[in-house]
């Protein structure tokens, strides 16, 4: 009874909250706030969100019987501005989910719940054999501004990379490229001090705690040198390693030219040479036409040379900024086109030489009007490509989004 309850309140909640987002006289001129120095600031408050169906079909190794799944997924964003100077933000992830895959793979459910963070914000409303409703929030913090200076506490992304699938600078947020449904991608518990010195130069300095409380901290010098902006760190990761890396982005023959590289060296064997090196570079170039390619490889000195893996490793299991692939190389390749205004049509490649692993995903996203899309997603795996009884995994999406 408690729990119906409970989401009866959010569901009312939520019907309340979209009545008055629908209500321009409500929500808040952004324009206003930002040419509103001279005049006296008025207390506001933003709000937006989304609500998606997922639906998931899995198959393995060609099997007629398919596993499926669907999910409901509700983000709330709220946004306060408190004084001239002090902004507070609160996003939550509510997800609602029934299917097959809780019974295929035990811990599913807390795989896909657990906070990562230093406090844990998770909240489990209901949970059965084959279902769950679950909510997350995924951003809660404090912003202050004040002329070059920035300061924010609380539940935040931190955003040190540089190259769009792997990224070894990005030690505070590390995600995965395959999880492409949670656009917004995971945040952590942290405080982040932003000195812009000028135009083109800051220095940060962050620290974070993560469920297992370890800290991770470290100092970012970013500049720009000839068009290219640079970007060196230095710190501690999860109170094991002493990580210190270097970034880059700009123009090359007309296209985008990224990069990174982190090594991790651990505190307890100083005098070994048992470092781990992580580089990432990519191109991306776009034709007139508004095609564009985009190609990226990785170097993982700890990864695999050789040998198998599960689809749990490549696909499940948390990923960290030390272990980004598997492998000790990979490669990744997407051609990208708008068919028309409203139809995007994509096809991206990773494989993975030492381990065999072939990944293949065509999508297509089409805009049905200004606030509801539909995206059509494949995603291919196929293991042991050297071998006769190849491991085949297909999983199939359709999902729908509605945004207020």
């Amino acid at each position: 009874m408690r729990q119906r309850f409970l989401i009866l309140i959010i569901c009312l909640t939520s019907c309340i909250s979209l009545s008055y987002a629908q209500n321009d006289s409500v929500l808040p001129d952004t324009t206003i706030l930002n040419n509103s120095a001279s005049s006296s600031f008025h207390r506001k408050l933003e709000f937006n969100g989304y609500v998606k169906l997922l639906e998931t079909s899995l198959i393995l190794n060609n099997n007629s019987d398919w596993i499926n799944d669907k999910l409901i997924h509700n983000r709330l964003n709220f946004k306060g501005y408190l004084t001239k100077h002090i902004n507070v933000i609160a996003e939550f992830r509510n997800r609602m989910y029934t299917g097959e895959m809780m019974e295929f793979y035990p811990g599913y459910d807390s795989l896909l719940t657990k906070d990562q963070g230093f406090v844990n914000l998770s909240w489990m409303l209901f949970s059965k054999k084959n279902s769950f409703i679950n909510i997350l929030p995924d951003r809660a913090y404090i912003d202050y501004s004040n002329g070059k200076l920035q300061l924010t506490i609380g539940r935040q992304r931190i955003n040190w990379g540089q190259t769009f699938v792997w990224n070894p600078n990005d030690i505070f947020n590390t995600y995965s490229f395959f999880d492409f449904d949670y656009e917004e991608k995971p945040g952590c518990d942290a405080l982040r001090l932003q000195y812009y010195r000028n135009a083109i130069s800051t220095v940060e300095i962050a620290a974070k705690l993560n469920s297992n409380k370890q800290l991770t901290a470290a100092v970012l010098y970013k500049a720009n040198y000839r068009k290219y902006d640079l970007q060196a760190l230095a710190g501690m990761y999860n109170d094991s390693d002493l990580v210190a890396g270097i970034g880059w982005s700009g123009d090359l023959f007309k296209g985008g030219f990224r990069g990174e590289l982190s090594y991790f060296h651990p505190v307890k064997n100083m005098t070994d040479t048992s470092g781990r090196l992580l580089v990432s570079a990519g191109y991306d170039y776009s034709f007139k036409n508004e095609a564009s390619v985009r190609l990226e490889v990785l170097y993982n000195s700890g990864g695999r040379a050789n040998g198998n893996i599960t689809m749990q490793q490549l696909y499940y299991e948390p990923l960290s900024a030390k272990s980004l692939s598997p492998a000790k190389f990979s490669v990744f390749g997407s051609l990208s086109y708008p068919v028309n205004p409203i139809t995007f049509v994509s096809f991206s490649a990773n494989y993975s030489p030492g381990i065999y692993s072939l990944y293949l995903g065509p999508s297509l996203d089409v805009s049905l009007n200004d606030n509801l899309d539909l995206s059509l997603v494949l995603q291919s795996f196929l293991n042991k490509l050297n071998t006769p009884d190849a491991e085949s995994v297909f999983l199939f999406f359709y999902r729908i989004k509605w945004s207020f």
